[in-house]
């Protein structure tokens, strides 16, 4: 038989273990952004926004990160 106060601790340190990966995801998708940014006003990368957001979607692809980290995990 399973306590409730547990219950309620594991269930908020995995939405913090959630919390924490999404935040980490959204920290490398900004950074990405930035670069292809800095990128784009270096002139090295004559890219409009919607191909920005296609290649940034190609890289993440080609990383294999699908932002379904927690089907992952149990």
């Amino acid at each position: 038989m399973r306590n409730d106060r547990i219950e309620k601790l594991l269930a908020r340190q995995r939405a913090i273990k959630d919390a924490l990966r999404e935040e980490t995801r959204h920290a490398k998708v900004r950074k990405q952004k930035a670069l292809f940014g800095a990128v784009k006003r270096t002139g090295l990368l004559d890219l409009n926004n919607d191909e920005i957001e296609a290649a940034l979607q190609a890289y993440q692809t080609s990383l294999g990160d699908t932002g379904n980290d927690s089907e992952t995990e149990s």
